[in-house]
C-alpha cells in the first residue's frame, strides 16, 4: 500500500502536464529491473531496447509518456536529458522489427524528473515524464512501446512491473540487445531472462471523443479561413 501510495503522490503531476491517463502498465513491483539505455560505459558503446505491449481502450491521441527506472551506480536525477521513444504496431509476433515503418520513432526532450522517495535494490526511483508530439492510435489495437534514456554514462534498469494490463501473450517483454547477440526484437523470455516480466510505464494524451472534437475545431477553423 505504501509503494502504490507513493506512485500515486510520484504521478500526480503527470496528468495536468501530459493530458488524461490513456493506459497505465502499473507501477514497479520490486522484484526486479531491466537493462535499457544507449549510452557508453567504459568506451564500450551500448544500445539496449525494451519493448512492452498497450491496448487502448477507445481511438486517442497520444501526447505523452512516464516510466520509472534506477541507475545501476545510484545516482539519481541528472543522468539523462532525452529519450528515443517508438511506437510500434503488434505483427502477431511482437513488435515491428523495422524502425522505418514505427507509427513513430523520435528522440524527446526529458520533461521532467523526480525522486519518488522509494528505493530498489538500494537505489532511488528516478521517475521520468516527457511530451510527445500528437500520435494517432485506434483502440482495442495491439501497440508496442519502447522508451529509452539516451547518451548515459550509466547502466538504466526500466523497473518491472506486475500489471500487465492488455497483453495478448501474456507478461513479457521484448528486448534489442545487440551486445549479448539479441536483435531487435527477441522475446524477453526464454532467450534473456528467466522469468516473465512487464516495466512500468503510463500514457497520456486525449481520449475520444475529445480527440475528434479537435479535429472537428480544426477543420472549422479551416473551412473559416477560407
Amino acid at each position: 500500500m505504501k509503494t502504490a501510495l507513493a506512485l500515486v503522490a510520484a504521478l500526480g503531476l503527470a496528468p495536468m502536464a501530459l493530458g488524461d491517463l490513456l493506459y497505465d502498465n502499473g507501477g514497479p513491483d520490486g522484484t526486479n529491473g531491466v537493462s535499457n539505455f544507449q549510452g557508453t560505459l567504459s568506451g564500450v558503446p551500448y544500445d539496449r531496447m525494451v519493448a512492452d505491449d498497450f491496448v487502448l481502450a477507445q481511438y486517442s491521441l497520444l501526447q505523452g509518456a512516464a516510466l520509472s527506472g534506477v541507475w545501476y551506480g545510484g545516482g539519481g536525477v541528472g543522468q539523462t536529458a532525452s529519450f528515443r521513444v517508438g511506437i510500434m504496431v503488434d505483427t502477431g509476433n511482437g513488435p515491428d522489427p523495422n524502425p522505418g515503418s514505427w507509427i513513430y520513432d523520435g528522440v524527446v526532450a526529458l520533461g521532467n524528473e523526480m525522486l519518488t522517495g522509494n528505493y530498489y535494490f538500494s537505489r532511488p526511483e528516478v521517475q521520468y515524464t516527457m511530451d510527445l508530439p500528437d500520435i494517432a492510435l485506434n483502440g482495442a489495437e495491439t501497440y508496442w512501446v519502447t522508451i529509452q534514456p539516451q547518451g548515459t554514462l550509466d547502466n538504466f534498469f526500466h523497473l518491472t512491473s506486475a500489471a500487465g494490463q492488455g497483453n495478448i501473450i501474456g507478461d513479457q517483454i521484448y528486448v534489442s540487445y545487440p551486445d549479448l547477440g539479441a536483435p531487435m526484437w527477441t522475446p524477453g523470455y526464454p532467450a534473456q531472462f528467466t522469468d516473465y516480466y512487464d516495466v512500468t510505464f503510463q500514457l497520456y494524451g486525449v481520449p475520444a471523443p475529445g480527440a475528434l472534437a479537435l479535429f472537428g475545431l480544426a477543420g472549422l477553423l479551416g473551412r473559416r479561413r477560407r
